[in-house]
C-alpha cells in the first residue's frame, strides 16, 4: 500500500523502504510411530477428543474439518468434503486405522465427532499427551503434521502426492515437511 501511495503521488518516500521481511521456518511438533502407539494406549480424559485427534493424525484433516465432518462426507472408503480453510474438494482414501476411529455409523447430515470448544480440546488433549509420557508440545494441529511426516518418512508417499493428500494449494506448502 505504501509503495502504491508512493506510485500515485500521495506520499515521497515509503517510510518502510528500508525495512525487509525475512520468513522463518517455524518448528512443527509431531508425533512419530512409537509415540502415536503410546497415545493410543494412554487413556484421555474425554474419548471423543481422543478419537478425533487420533483420524486426524490418520488423515490430515484440519481440526475446522473433523469439527465440521458429517457422514454424508464417508462412503466405504473415502472421504470426500470441501476443505473449510482452502474451500477446495478433497477425496481422499481411508486408512484401516482411520476407520476403526469413526465409530457407529449416524445418520447422514449427523457429525461424526461431537467435540467440545477448542480451548477445551487443545487443553486436554496437553494433559492426554503429558500423561502418555510424551514431552512436546502438541496441539491438535501437530495430527496434521504428524500425517504428513509419517507419509513421507513411514508410507514412502512422494511429495506431489502428499501435497494432494494434505489439500495444499501450492508444492511450497508441502515442501516444509520434505525439510523437516
Amino acid at each position: 500500500a505504501l509503495n502504491q501511495a508512493v506510485k500515485d503521488g500521495i506520499i515521497d518516500n515509503s517510510p518502510a523502504r528500508f525495512l525487509s521481511i525475512t520468513m522463518q521456518d517455524t518448528e512443527r511438533a509431531f508425533l512419530d510411530l512409537p509415540e502415536l502407539a503410546k497415545l493410543e494406549k494412554t487413556e484421555c480424559k474425554n474419548q471423543e477428543i481422543k478419537r478425533a485427534f487420533l483420524f486426524s493424525c490418520y488423515t490430515g484433516l484440519r481440526l475446522s474439518d473433523v469439527i465440521n465432518l458429517r457422514w454424508k462426507d464417508i462412503s466405504e472408503e473415502h472421504i470426500t468434503l470441501i476443505q473449510k480453510k482452502t474451500k477446495s474438494m478433497s477425496t481422499n482414501k481411508l486408512l484401516l486405522k482411520a476407520k476403526e476411529l469413526l465409530g457407529t455409523r449416524g445418520s447422514e447430515g449427523d457429525k461424526v465427532f461431537r467435540l467440545p470448544e477448542r480451548t477445551w480440546i487443545n487443553k486436554i488433549l496437553k494433559q492426554w499427551v503429558s500423561d502418555a509420557g510424551i514431552n512436546k508440545d502438541i496441539t491438535f494441529h501437530s495430527a496434521r503434521h504428524s500425517f504428513a511426516m509419517l507419509g513421507l518418512v513411514e508410507g514412502n508417499i512422494d511429495i506431489y502426492t502428499l501435497k494432494g493428500l494434505m489439500g495444499h494449494s501450492s508444492i511450497s506448502s508441502t515442501q516444509t515437511y520434505a525439510k523437516m
